[in-house]
């Protein structure tokens, strides 16, 4: 059986069907017939609402009404039991309706750049593994997000969001969380996310790192900058499986000596702090250490320092450490002056 689409043949058969960008502001009633559909994408229109046939795709399991005209939730949608994903990003929704719990079998929920304030009815999709709600208006959060349990990733990045000490002991299968872009001054009850691997709290009102981080044994990845935190408890390097940190634009003053325990290292960002050196055993963590550092005097460094680390060179530089093992350099100006390099040091570029 053949259906006409937008003047396109299309067969009951049809499994997937894409109609963006052509300014839709209703969808073709007749899209309804294809019973066999189980990808639709209609991103990129004009749609405001969903017409309650859209029922009859019972076999439905991705449905794409982001970039749309919703300024509610169209409550049709939730007639559709056996979607998995939904994309329903870069709208003007505000409210999620009750009703949105019978989508039992979602997956995949995507609610980026919306109004929404309020996530109480999202609370029973208990199949839920990745739920997007940054750039929306939330500024906390319900204590009973850990009924969410088989969730793995929780996006809440640009929101309003200012102290969360809700409990998340259940979310034991979380192991992405994004928090950048908000209010956070305090952040609590993380020690049951022992799965978690990646954590971004940047762009927050931190004061220090809170002290159920250094317990996530698991972490991997970890992204602090542009706080206010002023250094790193010997706790913290505990983290022995951590890859990846960066916590450029704080006002750190130094950096524990226990650093070296962080084995697994790859890329340390530190750039834009009140660091003046680096701790001696530093060059132990890996063979090849990124780092980005911009804010050392060098005739203030302690004799032992091993790393130097330059954006550029504003001061005169009357002497070198005769244990330095590396100079990083972002301007290749260090040789206007007269200075002797040590022996064996090795001259890098980032």
């Amino acid at each position: 059986m053949q259906f006409t689409i937008l003047g396109k043949e299309y067969d009951i058969s049809e499994k997937k069907i894409t109609i963006s960008h052509y300014l839709l502001q209703y969808l073709p009633i007749e899209i309804c017939n294809l019973i066999n559909l189980e990808i639709l994408n209609l991103s990129n229109n004009l749609l405001s609402n969903i017409p309650v046939e859209i029922k009859q795709l019972i076999n439905l399991k991705i449905l794409n009404l982001s970039l749309n005209k919703f300024n509610y939730f169209p409550n049709n949608v939730c007639n559709l039991i056996n979607l998995q994903t939904l994309y329903i990003s870069s709208n003007e929704i505000s409210i999620l309706p009750k009703e949105i719990s019978n989508l039992i079998n979602l997956k995949k929920l995507y609610l980026t750049n919306n109004q929404i304030s309020n996530i109480d009815n999202i609370l029973n999709l208990i199949n839920l593994e990745y739920l997007n709600l940054s750039y929306n208006k939330l500024k906390s959060l319900p204590n009973d997000i850990s009924k969410l349990i088989n969730l793995e990733t929780l996006n809440l990045e640009n929101n309003q969001l200012k102290i969360i000490q809700i409990d998340l002991c259940n979310l034991i299968n979380l192991k992405k969380i994004y928090l950048a872009n908000n209010q956070i001054s305090n952040i609590e009850n993380l020690l049951n996310l022992t799965n978690l691997e990646y954590l971004n709290l940047s762009y927050n009102k931190l004061k220090s790192v809170p002290n159920d981080i250094c317990k996530l044994i698991k972490l991997e990845k970890l992204y602090i900058s542009n706080n206010k935190i002023k250094h790193l408890p010997i706790k913290f390097c505990e983290l022995i499986n951590l890859q990846t940190l960066d916590i450029t634009n704080n006002i750190l003053s130094n950096l524990p000596n226990q650093i070296n325990n962080l084995i697994n290292l790859e890329y340390l960002y530190l750039q834009n702090n009140f660091l003046c050196k680096l701790p001696n055993n530093i060059l132990k963590i890996k063979d090849i250490l990124f780092l980005n550092e911009t804010s050392y005097d060098i005739n203030n460094m302690d004799i032992q320092n091993e790393i130097i680390i330059f954006n550029q060179l504003n001061n005169k530089i009357n002497n070198l450490p005769i244990n330095t093992k590396q100079i990083w350099l972002k301007k290749n100006n260090i040789f206007q002056y007269d200075i002797k390099i040590p022996f064996g040091c090795e001259i890098l570029y980032f």
